[in-house]
C-alpha cells in the first residue's frame, strides 16, 4: 500500500513506531507524526532537562508546572474579584485568566488565550519518518 501515514503524538516514539515498523514507516510517502511539543533543543533548556532526565525529575518538573497553574488561577480569581468588588463567577474568572500568561515548558512562547479562548501560542509540529529517525518538517500555527 503506497499511502501517506499520519498519527499523534503517541506514534512520536523510534523504539515504539520506528523500529517495530521497519521498513513500512518510510513506503510510499512515509509517516507524518504530529506532536504538540517540538523537538529537543528548540526550546530553551529542553536538552539539558531531557540530560538530567529521571522519574524524580519529570515528577518534581510537572509539580513546579502545576504550580505555577494554581497561581495562574488564583491570579484570574484575584482579578475578576477586584474588577467586580465581589466574588466572581467562573465566566469572569475564565475571562480574566485570557488575559494571563503562563509560560509552559513545551512551549517557547508564553501560553496566551484569546477572546474565543484558543491557546494563540499552541503550535502542532508535523515530523516525518527519516532513516531511523524523526524530522520536522512544518509548524501549524495556533488559533488567532
Amino acid at each position: 500500500m503506497n499511502a501517506l501515514f499520519a498519527c499523534g503524538d503517541g506514534c512520536w516514539d523510534v523504539k515504539g513506531f520506528i523500529v517495530p515498523a521497519g521498513d513500512a514507516a518510510t513506503k510510499g510517502e512515509g509517516g507524518r507524526i504530529l506532536s504538540a511539543a517540538p523537538s529537543l533543543g528548540k526550546v530553551t533548556g529542553s536538552s539539558e532537562f531531557a540530560a538530567r532526565y529521571t522519574p524524580s525529575t519529570v515528577r518534581s518538573t510537572l509539580r513546579r508546572q502545576l504550580l505555577r497553574f494554581r497561581r495562574l488561577v488564583i491570579a484570574a480569581i484575584e482579578q475578576a474579584a477586584r474588577r467586580k468588588k465581589a466574588v466572581p463567577s467562573r465566566a469572569e474568572v475564565l475571562s480574566a485568566m485570557k488575559g494571563l500568561k503562563l509560560q509552559g515548558i513545551a512551549y517557547a512562547r508564553p501560553v496566551e488565550w484569546n477572546a474565543k479562548g484558543d491557546n494563540v501560542s499552541a503550535v502542532i509540529f508535523v515530523n516525518v519518518v527519516d532513516g531511523d529517525h524523526f524530522r520536522e518538517v512544518d509548524q501549524i500555527a495556533g488559533a488567532n
